[in-house]
Formats: structure tokens, C-alpha cells, sequence
């Protein structure tokens, strides 16, 4: 599936509706670090994002942060909190400076009745997102620390890179903290995994734009990884990538 396709049509269709609206949307500007979205809020609103990055993520009980996705232009957040009053378990916060569009709770609602298209389309939005945080979830329970890192740069190629001849360009403000916040691990983990990636040839991150060799880290990934890991019902299933 066409992630930036989907995001993109997603945008459009809203922004086709919205034209008609007598009134403009409120928009907010969100700085960098900014916490956007929390368990607490007591109004529902969803956002749909017209520029920048916001991240998505959860506290364990022993509040450290578990970032869930990445989220940029064409994408929207908060619809846990209008359809689920005992989901609210999510954070946001800008990733970088970010422009939103608020949209509240009646007016959403109105929308989707009025055009069915949206509706289908917000479902399809909604069942994806659900799947990348499946894969997610699934990939931290069997996989261990490197494994997991060559999912997410993967996922992240799909998401914001640039594929070439030599293989995928990544420009994405992610510190090493912002990544172990994505694969449960430390930063020190983080960093020492990194740097042994670009030794084994899968990773060039002393600049930026990084480059990524997708196709080593698929052929890693396969050896590593059972075709199924849902069939795995314990730990002795568990498989390591030590390559």
C-alpha cells in the first residue's frame, strides 16, 4: 500500500468538504516539543496535519515513553478520543514545528454523514493505522533491539524516504533518543546499534540525508524474522537477528 498516496487523497477529500464550510477552520500552530493531544483533554478534536511532524505515543507505568508512529502532512490524530471515551491513552506532540487543522466533534460528525465517500475512506485511514501499530507491538514482543531498528528503518523509509539506485534517503529529524523511544530501547543501545549497521554496510548516518540499504536489511529481516510471527505463543519461539 501507498502510504504518502493515501495520505495525500485523505487531505484532499477532507479539504474538498471543508471548502464548502461557511466558516474557516481554527488552525494551530504547534512548536517543536509542543504536547498537543493528552489523555486528559476533556473536548475531543481531531487534527489533521497541513504541515510538519507529529509523533504519537504512550506512557508504561513507569512513565517512559513509547512513540507509536510518526505522523506528517495528509495525516489526521485524535480520532480515539470522538469514538472511544475509554481509549484515550495517546499523546501528540510536535516532532517540528507543525500547522493543524482543528476540527471538533459536531463538525466531524456532520461530515461523515453527509458524505459517505469520507466515511469510507476514514475507515480505511483508521484500519491501517491500527495494522502499523499491530506490526509494531508484534515486532518489540519477538524481536530484539536490532531487529526492531531494522523494521523501523524500514517503516520510516516507506514513510518519509527517497529511493534510489543506492538505496533509500532518509531526511528525518529523529535524534538517537527519539529512536529508542521507538523500539523500546536505551539511547545507548540505540546509538552503539547504529553504529554498528553502518559498519555492516546497511546504514550511512554521519550525514544527512542517511542512506539505507532497504534491500540488505529485507534479506537481514528474512533470516531473522518467521514469515508469521503470530504463530510464536512463547518465549522459546522467540528468533534473534545476530547477523
Amino acid at each position: 500500500m501507498n502510504n504518502n498516496f493515501d495520505r495525500v487523497d485523505l487531505l484532499e477529500e477532507l479539504s474538498r468538504y471543508l471548502q464548502n464550510l461557511p466558516r474557516q477552520l481554527p488552525r494551530l500552530r504547534a512548536g517543536k516539543g509542543m504536547v498537543i493531544l493528552t489523555p486528559e483533554d476533556t473536548e475531543p478534536v481531531l487534527y489533521l496535519i497541513q504541515s510538519g511532524q507529529v509523533q504519537l505515543y504512550k506512557l508504561t507505568p513507569d512513565g517512559k515513553q513509547c512513540t507509536l508512529t510518526i505522523l506528517h502532512e495528509g495525516d489526521i490524530f485524535g480520532e480515539t478520543h470522538l469514538f472511544c471515551t475509554g481509549c484515550r491513552q495517546i499523546y501528540a506532540s510536535a516532532l517540528s514545528d507543525a500547522l493543524l487543522y482543528e476540527i471538533n466533534t459536531d463538525l466531524f460528525y456532520r461530515l461523515l454523514e453527509e458524505n459517505p465517500g469520507l466515511t469510507i475512506k476514514m475507515l480505511a485511514w483508521t484500519t491501517r493505522r491500527l495494522k502499523e501499530t499491530e506490526d509494531l507491538l508484534e515486532r518489540i514482543a519477538y524481536g530484539d533491539v536490532r531487529t526492531r531498528i531494522l523494521y523501523l528503518l524500514l517503516r520510516l523509509c516507506e514513510d518519509f524516504g527517497v529511493h534510489g539506485e543506492e538505496g533509500c534517503l532518509l531526511d528525518i529529524r529523529l535524534t538517537h533518543q527519539d529512536l529508542a523511544h521507538m523500539v523500546a530501547a536505551s539511547r545507548e543501545t540505540v546509538s552503539a546499534m547504529l553504529s554498528r549497521l553502518a559498519r555492516d554496510g546497511l546504514l550511512k548516518s554521519d550525514r544527512r540525508p542517511w542512506l539505507v540499504d532497504c534491500r540488505g536489511i529485507h534479506k537481514q529481516l528474512a533470516e531473522c524474522l518467521p514469515a508469521d510471527m503470530g504463530k510464536y505463543s512463547d518465549a522459546e519461539g522467540k528468533k534473534t537477528c545476530h547477523v
